[in-house]
């Protein structure tokens, strides 16, 4: 499990370690860091996995642009990037390991050194089959999907239905993750008792078009006894589309994967913004870690009320909330602030700008 990211002369920061928990929010206001933190965990993955001693910028997973737009500016040396990452390898041990990669500038380009040991086979960031990453942009309704056989959600989510097909009758690998309300532990009920939460009565049907490499998902709704009629997703709106992937990938998840996961709230009503909380606090106590961005409280409270339901302990939530130094005559980066949970799902201080935009509205309407 990942413990901690040091981040050295990189975009935003010049010198801030962020804490990592087996499920840590990163919030705060627009433009203030949180997206790189999840850049720089995708850079090593994506920069690490090429045979060159370049640090691929560019590529599959992002696309940061030049060494200019990746080198802190209010740094004091323009000549590279470090970054740290705490890890624990063994839950039953306390010998945690730090792994170093610093990049240097040479020519405009990044370049390390490959002779170095990596930690490729112990890190689930680095595997080829532990890792997730679910982006802001996933992919919307569509009248089919592709398909792609090898069980991946795909760069914009947009293998979520294949794989959902490919695995229906997979059970889950943990109870924790199980819906209250759903007897079968296979993966396609789950997912239809956790969307039904978000959409009710909620049921999926494929048609899987392998000579076209596609296929297609369609979706009733159970009224009492009666079922409607199947609709194409198309018709049914952006939320469901959206929170798919999300759902999918966390149950089929299993300990020791690691997930990285952008405004999970897109296009969700309230609600539904809640149950995701709660089920990523499950997920988070059947042994996989999730990072997520987001900036609804709705999702904040879910995982606050999961935590006085005893779902999950405080000590396996993590909350990082970015800001600017409030003493701002000296440019030092972006700072961040960790509120912590009680068993109560109470926090210890509630950071100026932490989902409090509320409580200040209510104030200026009374």
């Amino acid at each position: 499990m990942l413990k901690s990211l040091r981040l050295v002369n990189f975009k935003a920061f010049t010198d801030q370690t962020i804490p990592l928990a087996p499920l840590t929010l990163l919030a705060g206001l627009n433009g203030m860091g949180k997206s790189s933190v999840l850049q720089a965990l995708l850079l090593l993955r994506q920069g690490l996995s090429e045979t060159s001693d370049r640090l691929k910028l560019n590529g599959e997973l992002i696309e940061l642009g030049n060494v200019r737009d990746v080198i802190n500016e209010g740094g004091e040396s323009d000549e590279f990037v470090q970054i740290d990452l705490l890890v624990e390898l063994d839950p039953n041990s306390n010998d945690d390991v730090v792994f170093t990669w610093v990049f240097h500038n040479y020519g405009n380009q990044l370049l390390w050194n490959r002779n170095r040991q990596q930690p490729d086979h112990l890190l689930s960031l680095f595997s080829s089959d532990r890792f997730t990453f679910l982006p802001a942009e996933r992919i919307g309704p569509r009248k089919s999907y592709e398909a792609l056989f090898d069980n991946t959600i795909g760069r914009q989510a947009q293998f979520t239905v294949h794989q959902l097909y490919l695995l229906r009758d997979t059970p889950l690998s943990d109870q924790r993750l199980y819906h209250p309300h759903c007897d079968s532990n296979l993966l396609l009920a789950q997912v239809e008792a956790w969307m039904a939460e978000i959409s009710p009565g909620i049921r999926f049907r494929f048609d899987l078009f392998q000579s076209m490499d596609t296929v297609q998902i369609q979706y009733a709704f159970t009224r009492g006894r009666d079922v409607s009629s199947y609709y194409r997703a198309t018709n049914v709106g952006f939320g469901i589309s959206y929170t798919l992937p999300i759902v999918v990938a966390v149950l089929s998840a299993k300990p020791g994967d690691l997930i990285l996961m952008e405004n999970p709230e897109a296009h969700l009503h309230p609600k539904g913004q809640s149950i995701i909380g709660e089920l990523l606090a499950r997920a988070a106590t059947a042994g996989i870690q999730i990072l997520v961005e987001t900036h609804s409280d709705h999702v904040l409270n879910g995982i606050r009320v999961a935590t006085r339901k005893g779902l999950i302990s405080p000590a396996e939530v993590g909350l990082n909330f970015f800001q600017r130094p409030i003493d701002d005559t000296v440019d030092s980066g972006v700072e961040v602030v960790t509120p912590k949970l009680d068993r109560h799902g109470r926090l210890d201080f509630w950071p100026d700008g932490f989902f409090d935009e509320w409580d200040k509205s209510l104030d200026q309407l009374l």
